[in-house]
C-alpha cells in the first residue's frame, strides 16, 4: 500500500521548484531555531510544504566544534533542532542565512509540557506515579529550567538542565539577540506569523494557503484549571519570559 505522505513530499520535491529557486536567489539558507512545545510542527509543515523535503533537523550535541551547518547541511536548504542561539550565533555574519524562531504565552509552555507528557506518560516509567503539576514545575524550578525563552536567546547552553540562574544580563543579552532573527513565530498568532515568514521570505507560491498547517496538535493552547500554589510556582518561573514576550508582541505590532 502506497504511503500518501511519503508521495506527496515527493510531489512536492517537484512542485516547490520555483519556491526554492526564487528564494534562494536572496538566502542560500534558512535555520530554524526550534524552541519546544512552541507551535514549531506548524513551521516545519511550512518548510515541507513550500520547498519540498529539503531539510535537515539538527541534533544537539554539547560542543560546536562537532557542529558544523555549513558542512553538515551543506546539501539542504533548511535546518532546523532544538539548539539555542550558541549553536548558530557563529554563522550570524552570514547575511545569506534567514533565521526563524518560534515563541508562545511562557505560561503556557510548561502548561503543554507538564499535559502532554501526563497524556501520554512519556518520560516517566509507567511503574511510577505521574507528578502532580506541583511537583513537576517544582522539579524544573530546582533544575534551573524556568525562563526558557530568555535561556535559549543567551547565547550560552543554559536551556537544560544547568547551575545559572536567569538575571536582568541574561534578560538584557536575550532581548539584543532578537534583532537577528527576521520572522518570530508567535503561536497565539499562527496565521499572522505564517503570513509575515512568507512574506519577509518572499516566497512566490505560498503553498501552506491551500494544505493549512496546523499549530497546536495536543491541546490547541486549553489547559485544566490548576491550584493557587501550582499557579504561584508558575509565575515565579517566567518572569523575564513574560517581560520578553511582551516585546515580542510589540515588534510584531500585536
Amino acid at each position: 500500500m502506497v504511503n500518501v505522505k511519503k508521495f506527496i513530499y515527493k510531489i512536492l520535491i517537484f512542485i516547490t521548484l520555483p519556491n526554492v529557486y526564487f528564494v534562494r536567489k536572496i538566502y542560500k539558507k534558512i535555520i530554524f531555531l526550534h524552541i519546544p512545545h512552541c507551535g514549531g510542527n506548524t513551521i516545519h509543515r511550512f518548510l515541507k510544504f513550500n520547498f519540498g523535503n529539503r531539510g535537515k533537523k539538527i541534533i544537539l550535541k554539547n560542543t560546536l566544534k562537532d557542529f558544523d551547518i555549513l558542512e553538515d547541511g551543506k546539501d539542504h536548504f533548511y535546518n532546523f533542532g532544538h539548539f539555542g542561539l550558541d549553536y548558530i550565533k557563529k554563522y550570524f555574519d552570514d547575511k545569506n542565512f534567514f533565521y526563524i524562531m518560534n515563541i508562545r504565552n511562557p505560561r503556557n509552555f510548561y502548561l503543554s509540557n507538564y499535559f502532554r507528557d501526563k497524556k501520554y506518560n512519556s518520560i516517566y516509567t509507567p511503574t511510577e506515579k505521574f507528578p502532580s503539576i506541583e511537583q513537576y514545575l517544582q522539579i524544573n524550578k530546582d533544575l534551573n529550567k524556568d525562563n526558557i525563552f530568555c535561556r535559549y536567546l543567551s547565547g550560552s547552553f543554559i536551556y537544560k538542565p544547568s547551575n545559572t540562574k536567569v538575571n536582568d544580563e541574561i534578560f538584557e543579552k536575550a532581548v539584543n539577540n532578537l534583532k537577528l532573527f527576521h520572522c518570530i513565530f508567535i503561536v497565539e498568532e499562527s496565521k499572522q506569523s505564517l503570513n509575515i515568514l512568507s512574506n519577509k521570505l518572499k516566497i512566490p507560491f505560498n503553498l501552506t494557503s491551500i494544505l493549512k498547517p496546523h499549530a497546536n496538535k495536543h491541546s490547541n493552547s486549553k489547559y485544566p484549571p490548576i491550584s493557587e500554589e501550582a499557579n504561584e510556582l508558575l509565575e515565579s518561573m517566567v518572569t523575564y519570559d513574560n517581560k520578553l514576550y511582551e516585546i515580542v508582541l510589540k515588534k510584531n505590532n500585536l
